[in-house]
Parts: structure tokens; sequence; C-alpha cells
């Protein structure tokens, strides 16, 4: 009766049971985002979107960025995740397709046609996502939301310079946009020169 009596006396003890001694921040989500705010981008001073896709975390900065402007090249700025290309990575506006370019023997999108000034956010799911988007998301999908409502006028420049010449970019990018009672009128141009 006594030893009873000690081991109800007695608190339980709390035993915690992890997989890791490493913390991880995305643990909680069903897959590993990558996301850059207006904010961000701005503070890295990025040309196009290709720059800011190579300061995330998931896009392939060795293989999977392509700007293919020179040497006879096409000029198609092609993103990459987890090394298996841009035919399978699948690359989203505001949730919706950016329609591929066709390029020799394959059609990937085109990194060029969106303005680095349009863009709100972008958001990086460095997990296959075939199951959900198809065939083209087996490596990743790369979302790009753009800004809504935009409202006024903005005009930004930027200027750089390779330490040794000869890897000079200017660019120049003007936005509009107007609010109406039925919707949003935004346009944006980008003049761009290396």
């Amino acid at each position: 009766a006594a030893l009873a009596q000690q081991q109800q006396a007695a608190p339980g003890e709390t035993v915690v049971v992890t997989g890791s001694r490493i913390p991880v921040r995305n643990a909680t989500r069903a897959s590993p985002i990558s996301t850059a705010s207006a904010a961000q981008i701005q503070l890295t001073s990025a040309f196009n979107a290709e720059d800011v896709l190579s300061k995330l975390v998931g896009p392939d900065t060795t293989g999977g960025i392509s700007n293919a402007s020179n040497n006879g090249a096409n000029g198609l700025s092609e993103v990459g995740l987890r090394n298996l290309g841009p035919t399978r990575t699948l690359v989203l506006i505001d949730g919706q397709r950016l329609v591929p370019i066709f390029s020799s023997s394959i059609s990937v999108p085109d990194l060029n046609s969106i303005p680095i000034s349009m863009i709100d956010r972008v958001e990086v799911l460095r997990d296959g996502a075939s199951s959900i988007y198809g065939a083209d998301a087996i490596g990743g999908v790369i979302n790009f939301i753009t800004k809504k409502d935009f409202e006024g006028m903005q005009f930004d420049a930027n200027f750089g310079a390779s330490e040794h010449g000869g890897g000079d970019l200017y660019s120049i990018t003007g936005t509009m946009g107007y609010n109406f009672d039925k919707g949003n009128i935004t346009i944006s141009l980008l003049n761009e020169h290396q």
C-alpha cells in the first residue's frame, strides 16, 4: 500500500521525441517554399526576374538559371529547379502558367517577359508538384505574384559596372497605374542595355 501511495504522489515525466536536432523553419509546411517580397527584391538591386531568383534558395545558380543573350544565343532567360532543367520547372504569374516560347526543340517560359517593377512577391516551391500541376512541375514551381491595384507613377533606374570593364548594365523602368470603378489599368515599360 505504501508503494502505491509513492507512485501516485510522484509527478509524471514529460518525454519529447524528435526526429532531428537541427531546427528547420519550414517543417510545419507540407512543402518547402522560398519567398521574396517587393521590398526584399528592391534591396538586392536586381535588374530582372533572373537576378531575383539567383538570390533565392531553390533555383540552381550553376546550371538552372540561364540568360542566353550573347554569343549567338536566342536571348531567352530560363530557370530550372533541382538540376532538372527548364522544361521540368513550372513558371506561373498570379497562379496562371507563363506561356512558353518555342526554342530549338523545346518550349520554355521566358523570364524576360516578367517586368521586375510589377513583382509584388515571388514564391518558389522547391519540391516536386507534378501531382497538382502536371509533368512540367516535376522540379518545382515558381510563382510570380504581381502588384494589384497599383495607382500612381513609379520610376526606377539601375546601373551596374564590372570591376574589369565590359559588363556594364543600364536599366530604366517606368510603371503607371490607375484605379477606376470597374478595375485597374497598369502599364510597365523597361529599357535595358548591356
